[in-house]
């Protein structure tokens, strides 16, 4: 479980990335600056 759980939070900061890059590609679709 020790190294399940290193592994899950390197998971969650992936996780995290792909999130905000879905939020930028989402937001980039429907407001332009």
């Amino acid at each position: 479980m020790v190294s399940g759980t290193r592994n899950s939070a390197s998971f969650k900061s992936l996780y995290k990335i792909c999130r905000y890059m879905e939020l930028r590609v989402h937001i980039g679709r429907n407001v332009t600056w």
